[in-house]
C-alpha cells in the first residue's frame, strides 16, 4: 500500500514538472517571437592605434522599428578603424570563426572614420581570428569576446528589464499579446575611451520606445527611458 502511494506521488510530481516545463517553454517561445534584434556578442582588439570591433547576433531582415518582430537570421558587423584612413587602398578581410571562414571587402564607414563590413552569419566562438589586407599589407588580429567571467547573459538582462519596465509593458499588452518588439543589444562605450560594455533592452512600437541600460557585471540599471 505504501509502495502504491509512493508511486502515485512520484507520478503526480512528474506530471507537475512536465506541465511547468511546457509552460516555461511556451513563455520562452512567446518572448522569443517578440525579439526583433539580439546582438549577443562583441569581439574587440586595440593594437598600435588600430581599433577593431565585431558585433554579432540575430536580427530581423530588413530591420524596421515598427513594433512587430520579423523572422531573425544571423548577422555580423566588422568595424575597422586604422590610425590613418587611406581611401585609395583596397581593404579586404578574412574572418575565422572556429571551422568557418568568411572573406570580403570593406566599405568606407559613412562618417569616413574607418571601414565596415557585414555578413549574414552569427559568430559562435569565444575567439575570432581576423586578417586584414590594406593594399598589399596584411595584418592578423585575435579578437576575444568581451563576455568574461561574471558577465551577465542576455536572458538575465531581459528579466531585469521586464521588472524595471513592468508598468510600461503592461500598457503594451493586450490580454496575453505583447504589442511591441523587443530589442536586446550588447553595446560598447560609444566614446571608445574605455573597455566598458552594457546591455541595452528596449520594448518598442512604431511610436514609442521604453528602454533600460544595464551594467552586465553589477546588474545595476544605469539609465532608463520611460
Amino acid at each position: 500500500m505504501l509502495k502504491m502511494k509512493t508511486i502515485k506521488l512520484i507520478a503526480v510530481a512528474l506530471a507537475l514538472i512536465a506541465a511547468a516545463s511546457v509552460a516555461a517553454c511556451a513563455k520562452k517561445d512567446e518572448i522569443d517571437a517578440n525579439i526583433s534584434e539580439l546582438r549577443s556578442d562583441i569581439y574587440e582588439v586595440s593594437d598600435m592605434g588600430t581599433r577593431i570591433s565585431v558585433y554579432s547576433g540575430e536580427r530581423e531582415k530588413p530591420f524596421a522599428l515598427d513594433g512587430v518582430a520579423g523572422k531573425r537570421s544571423g548577422f555580423t558587423q566588422i568595424n575597422f578603424k586604422p590610425p590613418i584612413v587611406i581611401s585609395a587602398l583596397k581593404h579586404t578581410y578574412l574572418l575565422t570563426d572556429g571551422d568557418s571562414k568568411f572573406s570580403g571587402e570593406f566599405t568606407m564607414h559613412p562618417f569616413g572614420t574607418g571601414y565596415v563590413a557585414e555578413l549574414d552569419h552569427k559568430m559562435v566562438s569565444d575567439l575570432l581570428t581576423l586578417e586584414i589586407k590594406q593594399g598589399e599589407t596584411a595584418s592578423t588580429y585575435i579578437l576575444p569576446s568581451v563576455k568574461g567571467e561574471g558577465f551577465m547573459d542576455w536572458n538575465t538582462a531581459l528579466d531585469i528589464a521586464k521588472t524595471a519596465l513592468a508598468q510600461e509593458i503592461t500598457a503594451l499588452t493586450d490580454g496575453k499579446t505583447l504589442n511591441a518588439e523587443i530589442i536586446i543589444r550588447l553595446l560598447c562605450d560609444p566614446s571608445n575611451n574605455s573597455a566598458e560594455h552594457y546591455w541595452y533592452v528596449a520594448y518598442a512600437t512604431s511610436a514609442k520606445t521604453y528602454a533600460v541600460l544595464i551594467d552586465p557585471k553589477t546588474r545595476e540599471i544605469l539609465a532608463s527611458k520611460k
